[in-house]
Protein backbone atom coordinates (compact mmCIF):
# COMPACT_ATOMS: atom_id res chain seq x y z
CA UNK A 1 0.00 0.00 0.00
CA UNK A 2 1.22 3.49 -0.85
CA UNK A 3 0.21 6.50 1.26
CA UNK A 4 -0.92 9.38 -0.93
CA UNK A 5 -3.46 12.16 -1.09
CA UNK A 6 -5.43 13.56 -3.99
CA UNK A 7 -6.22 17.24 -4.47
CA UNK A 8 -9.26 18.23 -6.54
CA UNK A 9 -10.25 21.81 -7.37
CA UNK A 10 -14.00 22.01 -7.92
CA UNK A 11 -14.70 24.28 -10.89
CA UNK A 12 -17.31 24.82 -13.61
CA UNK A 13 -15.99 21.86 -15.61
CA UNK A 14 -16.17 19.20 -12.87
CA UNK A 15 -18.78 20.52 -10.41
CA UNK A 16 -21.40 17.96 -11.52
CA UNK A 17 -19.08 14.95 -11.66
CA UNK A 18 -19.57 11.86 -9.53
CA UNK A 19 -16.08 10.74 -8.55
CA UNK A 20 -17.15 8.25 -5.87
CA UNK A 21 -16.18 5.08 -7.76
CA UNK A 22 -12.80 6.45 -8.89
CA UNK A 23 -11.77 7.84 -5.51
CA UNK A 24 -12.92 4.67 -3.73
CA UNK A 25 -10.91 2.52 -6.13
CA UNK A 26 -7.77 4.64 -5.71
CA UNK A 27 -8.12 4.75 -1.90
CA UNK A 28 -6.16 7.87 -0.97
CA UNK A 29 -5.35 8.58 2.68
CA UNK A 30 -6.77 12.08 2.16
CA UNK A 31 -8.87 13.54 -0.63
CA UNK A 32 -8.62 17.32 -0.42
CA UNK A 33 -11.48 18.97 -2.30
CA UNK A 34 -11.02 22.71 -2.83
CA UNK A 35 -13.46 25.32 -4.07
CA UNK A 36 -11.87 27.26 -6.94
CA UNK A 37 -10.36 30.34 -5.25
CA UNK A 38 -9.41 33.52 -7.06
CA UNK A 39 -6.20 35.29 -6.00
CA UNK A 40 -5.42 38.67 -7.55
CA UNK A 41 -2.29 38.62 -9.72
CA UNK A 42 -2.19 34.81 -9.60
CA UNK A 43 -5.35 33.64 -11.37
CA UNK A 44 -7.51 36.79 -11.45
CA UNK A 45 -7.13 40.40 -12.57
CA UNK A 46 -5.25 42.10 -15.37
CA UNK A 47 -1.81 41.00 -14.12
CA UNK A 48 -2.80 37.37 -13.57
CA UNK A 49 -0.33 34.63 -14.48
CA UNK A 50 -3.35 32.60 -15.68
CA UNK A 51 -7.04 33.49 -15.65
CA UNK A 52 -9.46 31.35 -13.64
CA UNK A 53 -12.27 33.88 -13.37
CA UNK A 54 -14.49 31.76 -15.62
CA UNK A 55 -13.82 28.63 -13.53
CA UNK A 56 -15.35 29.71 -10.20
CA UNK A 57 -18.28 27.83 -8.66
CA UNK A 58 -20.75 29.18 -6.13
CA UNK A 59 -20.71 28.13 -2.50
CA UNK A 60 -23.86 26.10 -3.13
CA UNK A 61 -22.32 24.29 -6.11
CA UNK A 62 -19.30 23.44 -3.95
CA UNK A 63 -21.55 22.18 -1.14
CA UNK A 64 -23.50 20.06 -3.64
CA UNK A 65 -20.26 18.47 -4.89
CA UNK A 66 -19.17 17.69 -1.32
CA UNK A 67 -22.61 16.33 -0.42
CA UNK A 68 -22.46 13.98 -3.42
CA UNK A 69 -19.14 12.61 -2.11
CA UNK A 70 -19.83 12.67 1.65
CA UNK A 71 -19.46 8.89 2.02
CA UNK A 72 -15.80 8.96 0.98
CA UNK A 73 -14.09 8.63 4.37
CA UNK A 74 -10.92 10.41 3.23
CA UNK A 75 -12.84 13.49 2.00
CA UNK A 76 -11.52 16.80 3.39
CA UNK A 77 -13.49 19.66 1.82
CA UNK A 78 -12.13 23.22 1.89
CA UNK A 79 -14.35 26.11 0.90
CA UNK A 80 -12.86 29.45 -0.10
CA UNK A 81 -13.65 30.78 3.37
CA UNK A 82 -11.73 27.92 5.02
CA UNK A 83 -8.82 28.03 2.62
CA UNK A 84 -8.12 31.73 2.07
CA UNK A 85 -6.07 32.56 5.18
CA UNK A 86 -5.34 29.13 6.65
CA UNK A 87 -2.16 28.34 4.71
CA UNK A 88 1.37 29.62 5.15
CA UNK A 89 2.84 30.30 1.72
CA UNK A 90 6.49 31.18 1.11
CA UNK A 91 7.78 32.60 -2.15
CA UNK A 92 11.24 32.08 -3.64
CA UNK A 93 12.61 34.98 -1.55
CA UNK A 94 11.44 33.33 1.70
CA UNK A 95 8.65 35.88 2.18
CA UNK A 96 5.28 34.86 3.55
CA UNK A 97 2.46 35.71 1.16
CA UNK A 98 -0.53 37.34 2.85
CA UNK A 99 -3.76 36.57 0.95
CA UNK A 100 -6.18 38.31 3.33
CA UNK A 101 -6.89 41.11 0.83
CA UNK A 102 -7.40 38.80 -2.14
CA UNK A 103 -3.86 38.91 -3.56
CA UNK A 104 -0.46 37.59 -2.51
CA UNK A 105 1.13 40.46 -0.57
CA UNK A 106 4.70 39.56 0.49
CA UNK A 107 6.12 40.11 3.98
CA UNK A 108 9.77 40.95 4.48
CA UNK A 109 12.04 37.96 3.98
CA UNK A 110 12.38 35.71 6.98
CA UNK A 111 16.09 35.59 6.09
CA UNK A 112 16.24 39.31 6.97
CA UNK A 113 13.76 39.62 9.85
CA UNK A 114 13.43 36.08 11.22
CA UNK A 115 10.44 33.76 11.19
CA UNK A 116 8.62 35.32 14.16
CA UNK A 117 8.68 38.81 12.67
CA UNK A 118 7.80 37.66 9.15
CA UNK A 119 4.90 35.58 10.52
CA UNK A 120 3.28 38.73 11.92
CA UNK A 121 2.67 39.83 8.32
CA UNK A 122 1.60 36.47 6.89
CA UNK A 123 -2.15 36.88 7.41
CA UNK A 124 -2.20 33.31 8.78
CA UNK A 125 -5.40 32.30 10.59
CA UNK A 126 -4.33 29.53 12.97
CA UNK A 127 -7.88 28.91 14.23
CA UNK A 128 -9.15 28.31 10.71
CA UNK A 129 -6.09 26.14 9.99
CA UNK A 130 -7.04 23.88 12.92
CA UNK A 131 -10.78 24.03 12.11
CA UNK A 132 -10.22 22.84 8.53
CA UNK A 133 -8.15 19.88 9.78
CA UNK A 134 -4.77 21.30 8.78
CA UNK A 135 -3.04 19.52 11.64
CA UNK A 136 -3.17 15.77 11.13
CA UNK A 137 -0.98 12.70 11.45
CA UNK A 138 0.88 11.60 8.36
CA UNK A 139 3.09 8.69 9.38
CA UNK A 140 3.66 5.11 8.37
CA UNK A 141 2.72 3.78 11.82
CA UNK A 142 -0.57 5.66 12.05
CA UNK A 143 -1.60 4.59 8.55
CA UNK A 144 -0.80 0.97 9.42
CA UNK A 145 1.60 0.61 6.51
CA UNK A 146 3.98 -2.34 6.52
CA UNK A 147 6.78 -1.11 4.28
Amino acid sequence: KVAFKINTVVNVHNKNEDMNAYISELGPCRWKVFQCLLIGGENAGKDAIRNAEGMVVTSQEFKDFCERHKNITSLVPESNEQMKDSYLILDEYMRFLDCTRGSKDPSRSLLDVGVKNALKFSGFDEKMFLKRGGKYTWSKADMKLDW
